[in-house]
């Protein structure tokens, strides 16, 4: 019986689609035809053809100075015989009977390139709105993605912000709610509270075979 689960209201409507209609979102210039508050679903906007940073170049840098062992001849033999053994189709005959006639070290910079890069997109993002003001298109037009102002992160470090596009907000009905202000619970179904799904409605659960308060519904059997 699920009669303490709460009564049915049907006055509260179900909700609806997560993302809003087409062209419900068309009303700010430059920014038409985006759908939804995911990023990865929105045009991705590439850094415009003026955008040119230069590198850097620090002068300051020194080359370290490198002493390279003097290496005998029955080291290099060692070594040869051992990257030799490491390669199954390789004979080891021509290494242990090779002469050597001059050992010359090589000295081999390894150096460590780094480089970043700055991508943008957009997406809509909805809140209630409680008297707020609102800074909207009457204001200004919006500017592109790429004139929007932005606080620059610390280079070489992954970073992601959210920033408001200047006279983009705007009031709308809510197209989930359609201005009821609320939806009915697809968890519950409006009844206010569900069986907890750990006890099963029991309020009790086993713990190292003994009977125990369940601790998701504080042996209730129900949550609200």
């Amino acid at each position: 019986m699920d009669e303490d689960l709460g009564a049915f209201d049907p006055t509260i409507p179900e909700e609806g689609p997560s993302a809003p209609p087409a062209g419900w979102l068309d009303d700010v210039q430059g920014y038409q035809g985006h759908g939804g508050a995911d990023p990865a679903h929105n045009p991705l906007y590439p850094p415009p053809p003026a955008y040119s940073p230069q590198p850097e170049l620090n002068r300051n840098t020194s080359v370290p100075e490198v002493r390279v062992p003097v290496v005998s001849e029955d080291e290099a033999r060692t070594a040869l015989l051992q990257f030799v053994e490491s390669k199954w189709n390789y004979s080891t005959k021509p290494a242990r009977n090779m002469t050597f006639r001059t050992l010359q070290p090589v000295v081999v910079y390894r150096y460590w390139l780094e480089t970043y890069t700055e991508t943008r997109t957009s997406a809509w993002a909805c809140e209630p709105f409680s008297g707020q003001a609102v800074d909207g298109p009457q204001y200004g037009l919006s500017p592109p993605p790429w004139e929007v102002p932005v606080c620059p992160p610390q280079r070489y470090e992954d970073q992601v912000q959210m920033t408001r596009v200047p006279h983009s907000s705007f009031v709308k009905v809510c197209h989930k709610c359609n201005g009821c202000g609320r939806t009915r619970c697809t968890h519950c179904s409006g009844r206010g509270r569900k069986r907890c799904i750990r006890c099963h409605g029991n309020g009790r659960i086993r713990r190292n075979g003994k009977s125990a308060h369940c601790t998701t519904c504080h042996g209730r059997g129900r949550k609200t």
